[in-house]
């Protein structure tokens, strides 16, 4: 990463080194300093004038600044007061020693090693690295990675993809001192910042909802900003408001909107008149249209942008880029997208697995049946991802270790048949089966419903940012989420404990926030997407340049898979056919050779 911190801990104090390129503008890293301790914040802290005022300060005091301020003020409970996507590190003076941590989506990365008689904290594993003696990977991550159950943006552990260096987690702070002793603690929950909207009226919560997104994309919109839409409902929506925004600014910088259209795939052709609806009614916008038939899926595997761990989603990045490089080429300095609304604002059915295990087979049976019939589908196909699946996973925990250990064996056994490249001798070592065992057993029970359980384990489940940190900063870009805002997240949250989805309108608090701004072939829209075309045509073409990455497969000189066995199922999979998701397990292997190889040429140089 060509931004960033390391600070390294030494019996005189701590020292500080702030690394960026020439020139650079950005604003992303800054530094400050005073009596009581220094600090270094990567990344941006929002809502910046209420923190001000909550400590007193002035309204010009900026980031950094403000993070020694709230660290003097409430010590390693700061984080919770701070908002937006960073990693910081705080020396206290007066206790002689380090507070780090970031924030509870993960929007920067932070890392921590003892190496001799120094203890360090950075935003760079590879910075790390240089402070090592020698370094060796990790295995133990290696198992953790090709068993991610979805493409997450990172591993979810303390493990690095290198022994001796850890990982501070998102929602996480760590406490060191000169001696390399540390204290971890999750100093943020969910269930605890929710924000109870009081009612149970959809429509008296959509205004309060508008507002907090409104405010959440206004936050991000620095200098020239360039937003992402694609024809759905959430990112035209973020699109439509930062243009209201924008216009009432009189702002002397107009809004670019850049969409991905495409000509050879035939159902995404379909989604142009969706994206032209959108752009006649937004005003004071400049409109770019980018070949979507150049940036298929795989395209990144033969040129990836360098990535300190592993990416679970190389496979997609090649649509990030080419967004970002017409971004960087237009002078924006950041980006806006609709990223983040899914998990929290498509309201599903999961209230159905409650019915069942209060016993109201009936009633579960016959709200089954309504959602079929809005989706156009037979019954079961609602009942069991929502109802009986999460089920399942709630008897795994009630019938304690036995039973459980029993009947994830035979499903990891299963899962680990559908993974048939990864060597016997890895998946024994490793105990993989356990790990390969299906998603639903894993689902979270202490919540007062599923569906309020499913939206929090998403949250804590899949933080992180990759394409963040390899491809926007080299640009100077700051990527943004408005959706994920944490005032946003929490009134979602909220909502999703008080109002009982319904299958009917999609989206409905989206729908109702934003509404009156969204043209009305987008408002009622129920799904969006065929990305599988990008996958698969992506696959097919990118097929001969995969096989030659297997055939030097630095994975295979590991003892981890069977490269033959992986070219195999690679072949067969692209003639399609197969569900994405079932595909994940060879996806994650590809990956993570991608990344070995990259790091193999990186070392001998």
């Amino acid at each position: 990463m060509n931004r960033g911190f390391t600070v390294v801990i030494r019996e005189q104090g701590a020292d500080f080194h702030l690394y960026r390129p020439k020139g650079d503008c950005s604003g992303l890293l800054t530094f400050h300093e005073s009596a009581t301790g220094a600090v270094a914040l990567f990344g941006r802290l929002h809502y910046q004038k209420e923190l001000a005022a909550r400590l007193g300060l002035g309204g010009n005091v900026r980031d950094a600044a403000l993070a020694l301020e709230a660290f003097r003020k409430w010590d390693d409970d700061a984080l919770v007061q701070l908002e937006g996507d960073f990693s910081v590190a705080f020396w206290s003076r007066r206790n002689s020693k380090l507070i780090a941590g970031r924030d509870p989506q993960g929007g920067y990365p932070l890392f921590w090693t003892k190496a001799s008689h120094d203890v360090a904290v950075s935003t760079s594993v590879f910075a790390l690295t240089q402070m090592l003696p020698s370094v060796e990977l990790n295995r133990a991550y290696f198992a953790k990675f090709l068993t991610l159950e979805d493409p997450r943006q990172e591993v979810l552990s303390e493990d690095c993809v290198y022994n001796k260096i850890r990982r501070v987690k998102p929602a996480h702070v760590i406490e060191l001192d000169g001696e390399g002793v540390m204290k971890a603690r999750r100093y943020w929950n969910w269930l605890d910042q929710m924000a109870d909207p009081g009612t149970d009226r959809l429509g008296d919560i959509a205004p309060l909802y508008r507002q907090r997104l409104a405010a959440a994309i206004e936050q991000r919109m620095d200098g020239r900003c360039a937003a992402h839409f694609s024809g759905g409902m959430d990112s035209t929506s973020v699109a439509l408001l930062a243009s209201e925004i924008r216009r009432s600014r009189s702002a002397a910088h107009s809004l670019d909107l850049l969409t991905m259209v495409y000509r050879r795939l035939p159902k995404l052709a379909t989604e142009r008149p969706y994206i032209e609806s959108a752009i006649s009614v937004a005003e004071a916008c400049n409109s770019h249209f980018l070949d979507g038939d150049q940036a298929l899926d795989f395209g990144a595997f033969l040129d990836p942008p360098p990535h300190e761990e592993p990416y679970s989603a190389l496979w997609r990045m090649s649509m990030d880029r080419c967004l970002l490089n017409a971004a960087r080429d237009l002078g924006a300095k950041s980006v806006l997208t609709g990223c983040g609304a899914d998990e929290l604002v498509d309201a599903k059915p999961y209230y159905l697995s409650d019915l069942l295990s209060g016993g109201h087979w009936r009633s579960a049976w016959r709200e089954a049946a309504r959602w079929a019939r809005a989706r156009g589908c037979n019954a079961w196909n609602v009942l069991c991802p929502f109802g009986l699946d999460p089920l399942r996973a709630r008897l795994r925990s009630w019938l304690g270790s036995t039973w459980c250990n029993r009947r994830a064996g035979r499903d990891g056994l299963a899962a680990s048949q559908k993974s048939a490249w990864i060597s016997r001798e890895f998946v024994r070592q490793h105990v993989l089966a356990d790990r390969l065992r299906p998603a639903a057993g894993k689902a979270k029970t202490d919540c007062q419903t599923t569906f309020l359980s499913q939206c929090v384990g998403t949250l804590t489940d899949q933080p992180g940012e990759v394409v963040r940190w390899s491809v926007a900063i080299p640009h100077g870009i700051q990527y943004s989420h408005p959706f994920q805002d944490r005032r946003v997240q929490c009134l979602a949250l909220g909502t999703a404990s008080r109002v009982r989805p319904e299958p009917t309108p999609h989206k409905p608090l989206l729908a109702l926030a934003v509404g009156d701004l969204l043209p009305a072939s987008i408002r009622r829209r129920r799904a969006k997407g065929h990305f599988d075309e990008v996958f698969y045509q992506g696959l097919s073409r990118h097929l001969p340049e995969l096989e030659v990455l297997l055939s030097e497969s630095t994975l295979e000189k590991l003892g981890v898979i069977d490269a033959h066995k992986l070219a195999s199922t690679l072949e067969v999979a692209s003639l399609g056919g197969q569900n994405v998701r079932q595909l994940m397990p060879f996806i994650l292997s590809l990956c993570l050779d991608c990344w070995l190889a990259s790091e193999e040429a990186t070392s001998a140089t």
